[in-house]
């Protein structure tokens, strides 16, 4: 039996055309990473690119305004103003993953199973690069974040810890990455449910990480982080805010 055209057309392997000024942001974003347009570099006038690329001014500024609302361009006023080409440092890429992680965290579409997945994929291989390349002040720093604190109940902010190894790695993208993880995950987790003797088990974890990444043990330094996160894992499970709502309304009752 032959397939009618209909039937044949929609299998076709084709990709759905997308927005002109989408396609203008993509080119342009492209000259950006490749290095053929630099940080504080002028880009030609919306008249001048609306004519390289074909299109009309709204569609070039429709396309601009999706850079520069990811902070890699901006426009100034005046005699010597225009649209400028921005370079993003490492807290604006962490802001700007920051937002949109959170956005799919905050309506569901990412489960707290997988920041944390994220987050273990990020840090014990960093605790291996802090192991073997942390210098002396590094070491301090992981020291004195590790060293338990005065806190009251779900106040201590333990992430410090974290931060402080991946900054030793010396690999800056890591922590790049991983920092609004951290972020989105406070924002979620409801800290008040968690076990009474939690924090004073991640307090002891961390010690156990230290205490190999200063003996310089890369091997044991990552069975303790690991064993530390699997221990995070289970008890943020149990306190996400995202899966006690839905235990409530299941239930029938409503979370203050």
């Amino acid at each position: 039996m032959t397939s009618s055209p209909e039937h044949a057309a929609t299998g076709l392997p084709v990709t759905a055309v997308r927005p002109v000024y989408e396609q203008v942001a993509d080119q342009l974003r492209g000259l950006l990473v490749s290095g053929d347009l630099v940080h504080g570099q002028r880009l030609p006038s919306e008249g001048e690119l609306a004519k390289m690329f074909g299109v009309g001014r709204t569609t070039v500024r429709e396309g601009l305004r999706i850079l520069a609302s990811q902070q890699l361009l901006v426009t100034t006023r005046g005699a010597k103003g225009g649209t400028f080409v921005v370079t993003p440092d490492a807290d604006t890429v962490s802001r700007y993953l920051e937002t949109s992680i959170g956005l799919l965290a905050g309506a569901d579409r990412m489960s707290i199973g997988e920041l944390l997945e994220a987050r273990k994929s990020l840090e014990v291989p960093a605790t291996r690069m802090a192991t073997e390349r942390a210098d002396a002040a590094g070491l301090v720093a992981i020291g004195a974040a590790a060293r338990p604190v005065a806190r009251s109940g779900a106040t201590m902010e333990h992430s410090n810890f974290h931060v402080e190894v991946l900054a030793a790695s010396g690999n800056r993208m890591l922590e790049v990455m991983a920092r609004p993880i951290f972020d989105v995950m406070r924002m979620r987790l409801n800290r008040g449910a968690a076990p009474a003797d939690f924090w004073g088990r991640v307090e002891a974890e961390h010690q156990e990480v230290f205490a190999s990444i200063e003996a310089r043990d890369p091997d044991g330094a990552m069975a303790a982080m690991e064993a530390h996160l699997d221990h995070l894992f289970e008890v943020y499970v149990a306190i996400d805010w995202s899966g006690q709502r839905i235990a409530s309304v299941e239930g029938g009752r409503d979370l203050p």
